[in-house]
């Protein structure tokens, strides 16, 4: 389990075009400049955030397709 944690973490690194990029992005939005390790600290909370939001939501409509699945074979005629 350590090692896969250790492979989606390298993974997950931001390039230094991707945390210019939102250095950019961020000058923007709020008017301020930030450091590069401002940056990538953000950039990374950003993904892990996203990441779980997806991972939640791909869990919620699973759950939901097994009860339409179950619905379906319990009441084939939907009535």
């Amino acid at each position: 389990m350590r090692v896969a944690r250790q492979v989606q973490e390298r993974m997950a690194m931001l390039s230094a075009e991707q945390v210019k990029q939102f250095q950019g992005l961020y000058e923007r939005r709020f008017g301020q400049q930030i450091s590069e390790q401002q940056a990538y600290d953000m950039g990374m909370k950003l993904v892990t955030l996203v990441k779980l939001t997806c991972t939640a939501q791909g869990k919620a409509q699973k759950k939901r397709n097994e009860g339409d699945n179950h619905d379906k074979e319990t009441n084939p005629d939907g009535l």
